[in-house]
């Protein structure tokens, strides 16, 4: 190594981590699964990220928010451990660190089975894909940019994972690689080109029936079916506002007022998101969240 380059190298500072997402078990707070042992203690959680530019954490979602599930090569996951319950400081410890969880923005969701393009790295993450020997070196969702190439996205395409009895997975062909093709096509517009340039026949209409999407990038007015037998609610969705007059979303018992009619209407949040129903209410600009 020459002087210059032994300078250069020197020079090259370790990447800058910040605190992205933080929470705090609590053994004490109500659990559905009943009271926890006196000696179970109290932690704290942190996640922190050193991608200047995460699509992931744009929506409030970390691919690390899972221990031991999730990996991310920008991510970091901490967790420090507080007193038990029998401890005098135990109140105190859990106050201050949920305060300082809030500060921090509380915790993320995992991120949805979904192609991304995140710093150096193309993440992906449909199961099994990462067992393609041909395109992933070791078991990771992460793949660096340089190796998404149209021959590796034709290597997942066909690819056909085995099980330990050397039988094939049949839900890799079947739901998965339909998913990474439709992701392509909606995110990677230059390997969408390549890849129907290679396979013509990929390029038919979309089938959107049955995925998840931004309520408020949808066409309007449209009205949402019923997604529970138990609670038969359609809604009329006109651009900003949700409208219905099913009483099944009304119960005189805590409403304490019979009624003979009933119009609720509700602006949904900006993330509020429903599964498609019909290929109509998907326009250009809707997003897609799965």
């Amino acid at each position: 190594m020459t002087t210059s380059e032994s300078n250069s190298a020197a020079q090259v500072s370790p990447p800058e981590y910040r605190v992205v997402a933080a929470k705090v078990y609590d053994p004490k707070a109500p659990s559905i699964f009943g009271k926890s042992p006196k000696s179970d203690r109290a932690t704290y959680s942190e996640l922190t990220c050193s991608c200047a530019s995460c699509p992931l954490l744009a929506n409030r979602q970390c691919v690390q928010t899972q221990i031991l599930g999730g990996y991310c090569p920008y991510g970091n996951y901490r967790t420090e451990t507080g007193p038990t319950q029998r401890a005098g400081s135990y109140w105190e410890w859990v106050s201050e660190h949920k305060e300082q969880a809030k500060q921090r923005g509380g915790w993320l969701k995992f991120p949805a089975e979904k192609l991304a393009f995140i710093g150096d790295y193309v993440y992906i993450p449909y199961s099994h894909a990462d067992m393609c020997e041909a395109v992933f070196t070791k078991r990771k969702t992460f793949l660096p940019k340089a190796d998404w190439t149209i021959e590796n996205v034709l290597r997942l395409i066909d690819f056909r994972p085995r099980d330990w009895f050397g039988g094939e997975i049949k839900s890799y062909q079947a739901d998965k690689v339909p998913l990474l093709i439709a992701h392509i096509r909606e995110v990677d517009p230059a390997m969408w080109t390549e890849l129907i340039a290679k396979r013509p026949q990929l390029d038919k209409p979309q089938n959107y029936v049955g995925r998840k999407a931004l309520l408020r990038t949808l066409a309007s007015p449209i009205t949402i079916p019923p997604y529970d037998n138990r609670y038969p609610v359609s809604w009329t969705w006109d651009g900003e506002y949700a409208t219905t007059t099913d009483k099944d979303c009304y119960g005189s018992t805590w409403g304490k007022l019979p009624a003979d009619e009933l119009r609720l209407k509700l602006k949904p949040r900006k993330d509020a998101a429903i599964i498609v129903s019909d290929n109509a209410w998907v326009t250009n600009e809707t997003v897609f969240i799965d």
